[in-house]
């Protein structure tokens, strides 16, 4: 887990570093932490750098630039991130809930209210990670256990379905008894998949770019897209990225 921590107190930033190593040490969690004292330097980093670099957000409320301002710029940028305020007083925390914060920490910050939070937070993760995993039957009798967010695309090759996985891996399935579609054993409709051609369905998420025929994901595989199809997935390609630009 990576932490960004914007405090323009170098007591309360320090402070919170040491609460947070005990913490991560104790649970024997990797992390790292960056400390900002100044709202704007780490603004300019997830603007310019990397919007995506950071699982995880503690900014104080009262700085130089209110906390919760902070947070809407952030929001801009990136919607999946964890953010968590520290404050001095409860009347925040309403403010908070506005940008999608997870919870706030009242000052001063002990090892205690950390564990509080974060086991909190770790466990909803936990809870929400199984609810997006789906055990199937692999060629060789497997039962394999997959996380749907990891899915480039599913397709269907010789009465077998290939499940493409982000990290070059593929589950090839038993041999399929009903068709392709209804086949896949989860709501793929929820979770940004869309079907592009007879044999394939694409997580849009891992697509980079779209030809005439085609589908250009990530990691450089082609994907068809059959004539058949090719404009309701325009439309629906194009429906997405206005809804993810929308946060």
């Amino acid at each position: 887990m990576k932490i960004a921590i914007c405090d323009d107190s170098t007591m309360d930033l320090e402070n919170l570093k040491n609460c947070l190593l005990e913490y991560f040490k104790a649970k024997n969690i990797p992390y790292s932490i960056d400390g900002f004292t100044d709202c704007n330097v780490l603004l300019n980093r997830i603007k310019f750098l990397d919007s995506n670099e950071y699982d995880l957000f503690i900014l104080d409320v009262v700085m130089q630039k209110n906390g919760v301002d902070i947070a809407k710029e952030i929001r801009k940028f990136n919607d999946k991130s964890v953010i968590i305020f520290e404050t001095s007083s409860e009347e925040f925390a309403i403010n908070a809930f506005k940008v999608q914060a997870f919870d706030y920490l009242l000052k001063p910050i002990s090892v205690e209210k950390i564990a509080e939070c974060f086991d909190k937070l770790f466990e909803l993760k936990n809870e929400t990670a199984k609810k997006h995993v789906f055990t199937i039957k692999s060629m060789d009798h497997a039962q394999e256990t997959v996380d749907i967010k990891k899915i480039t695309h599913i397709e269907s090759s010789e009465r077998r379905m290939i499940i493409h996985l982000s990290n070059n891996v593929d589950i090839v399935t038993t041999s399929l008894r009903g068709k392709f579609l209804d086949s896949i054993p989860f709501d793929y409709d929820k979770y940004d998949f869309i079907n592009c051609h007879s044999s394939f369905l694409v997580n849009l998420n891992f697509v980079k770019a779209i030809k005439n025929d085609s589908f250009i994901l990530k990691n450089g595989i082609t994907v068809p897209i059959s004539k058949r199809l090719s404009q309701f997935v325009r439309n629906k390609y194009a429906n997405y990225l206005v809804g993810d630009q929308n946060g």
